[in-house]
């Protein structure tokens, strides 16, 4: 079992009480910034070293907090160029998807909605791309979208192997909003599945994002 800070604990009742909001949204430029991905595939000198320059790139303006226009596009294009380089060997999803971060990062979401389309369907399986999708679904439509972002969202968490924090919170978040009495196998009302998911979220924190107890 993993050993978990009083800080840690602090973030997991933090998630309880957002439960409580009007539901999630897609992050704006403003929120906390979402992290790009990388590939699990082997990629060429070439990919690697263009891909790699866009990432530093967006990890210098996330620390800077200095994105604008032109900074989304520029490290958006980057992305994709790398994409481009790698198509004749297969496709890179991860690219993709960061490319639509980017726009993101300055809300351009008909630009960042279409990346993430892209990405999805290249690989069925990429969790990251689904979420985003789900939530503009839900940012979208409202109230009427709860039943369909619920199933896009346990869809990316089953994808992620429960790995995927930002989906575990927002499922648990709408299942709080839902309100569901009926139980499932994943728990006897939507409060039962709201609280497993958060504890899930929690376990899926990286260890050195936990601080350590103190005497």
């Amino acid at each position: 079992m993993k050993r978990h800070s009083a800080s840690a604990a602090a973030v997991l009742l933090l998630l309880v009480a957002a439960c409580g909001g009007g539901g999630p949204q897609p992050k704006s430029a403003g929120d906390k910034a979402e992290k790009a991905v990388t590939p699990k595939e082997q990629v060429s000198a070439e990919v690697t070293k263009g891909y790699n320059d866009a990432l530093q790139m967006m990890v210098a303006h996330d620390k800077a907090n200095d994105w604008n226009d032109a900074a989304c596009t520029q490290v958006a294009k980057l992305f994709l160029d790398a994409q481009g380089a790698q198509k004749s060997k297969g496709e890179l999803p991860e690219a993709i998807y960061n490319a639509g971060l980017a726009y993101q990062r300055c809300n351009k979401d008909a630009d960042a909605k279409k990346q993430f389309e892209v990405a999805l369907a290249i690989s069925q399986k990429f969790h990251h791309a689904r979420v985003q999708m789900a939530l503009y679904d839900l940012k979208e439509r409202g109230d009427a979208a709860i039943e369909p972002v619920i199933g896009e969202l346990q869809q990316a968490v089953r994808d992620a192997e429960f790995q995927n924090v930002e989906a575990l919170v927002n499922l648990a978040m709408l299942y709080m909003k839902r309100r569901n009495a009926n139980p499932d196998q994943d728990g006897a009302n939507d409060f039962e599945r709201a609280k497993k998911n958060l504890q899930r979220a929690l376990d899926a924190i990286p260890p050195e994002a936990i601080s350590p107890w103190t005497a």
